[in-house]
């Protein structure tokens, strides 16, 4: 409990540090707007047909992108300097990852019946 109590305390003090510089080199409208446009990216990214991704969801590669791209767009969604840097580290590593070839479609079913003569 403790570890938990100081990587979340760690956690908010880096935001914190992360937003003071952001709004001290570019200014509060340009953080104020970073937050809405990312919010609005992640919004977007999390509510995009959710449930059609997961009717086509047919190997894992493409479950683990679903998953990560989910995750990176609520942590967009979520306000802050370092949940949108994490956010988009995951949504680019499910679009740039290359994709993996599912396994089932060179399967051919076959039936071998043994005559006896």
């Amino acid at each position: 409990m403790p570890l938990i109590f100081i990587v979340g305390l760690f956690y908010i003090v880096i935001e914190f540090l992360l937003v003071l510089s952001v709004i001290q080199h570019l200014g509060l409208f340009i953080f104020l707007l970073e937050v809405a446009i990312s919010g609005f990216i992640g919004g977007v990214l999390l509510f995009k047909n959710p449930f059609e991704d997961l009717k086509n969801i047919r190997n894992i590669s493409f479950a683990e992108d679903f998953v990560l791209r989910s995750f990176g767009g609520l942590l967009l969604l979520l306000p802050g300097v370092l949940c949108d840097i994490f956010g988009i580290i995951l949504i680019l590593i499910a679009s740039i990852r290359p994709q993996r070839k599912n396994h089932e479609e060179g399967v051919v079913d076959v039936e071998v019946l043994d005559k006896e003569k």
